[in-house]
């Protein structure tokens, strides 16, 4: 008869489960694996099984995840800035090659494509550092007038549908 293999686990002292318990009650599972070493979900299923729910402070939860946000955006604005960066740097690299295929007489459509690139690789670099493309503000400003012309036109329509001897 083949021998069974027996799951492996790795078993935790009773101190350390008492222990990241401990911790469980005062910070949470996500606190107590951290300073346990111990993974949440095996926090978690003790405490579980032992019926003992977690007692962390409201005002640091929200605190911590304060500052979980503040580092997220923090980290999205550096992303955004050195692809802004790498964007600038790749335009620049086009503008030179552009540069050398009008001296070179290359064929236009080679010049174009590279002067096309150039300018979607502008564009990006611009939205990343937080500038709006012109095209974008531009329409904005156009489709706000057309609202606004239209409410216009509504109010004086309704101004003279009330005014007496009109």
């Amino acid at each position: 008869m083949p021998a069974t293999r027996q799951p492996v686990h790795a078993p935790y002292p009773a101190e350390e489960r008492e222990a990241a318990l401990a911790l469980y009650t005062q910070h949470g599972a996500a606190e107590a694996s951290r300073r346990s070493g111990i993974p949440d979900r095996t926090i978690l299923s003790w405490a579980k099984a032992a019926g003992i729910t977690a007692g962390a402070d409201p005002e640091k939860t929200r605190a911590m995840t304060a500052a979980h946000a503040e580092r997220v955006q923090r980290t999205w604005a550096d992303f955004r800035e050195n692809e802004a960066l790498a964007a600038g740097a790749a335009a620049n690299v086009l503008r030179t090659r552009i540069r050398d295929l009008v001296a070179s007489e290359a064929p236009g459509r080679e010049v174009q494509a590279h002067a096309i690139a150039y300018g979607i690789l502008i564009d990006k670099a611009e939205l990343l550092s937080g500038q709006a493309s012109q095209r974008i503000e531009v329409w904005a400003q156009t489709e706000l007038d057309v609202e606004l012309r239209g409410l216009i036109v509504k109010m004086e329509d309704s101004i003279r549908e009330r005014s007496p001897g009109t």
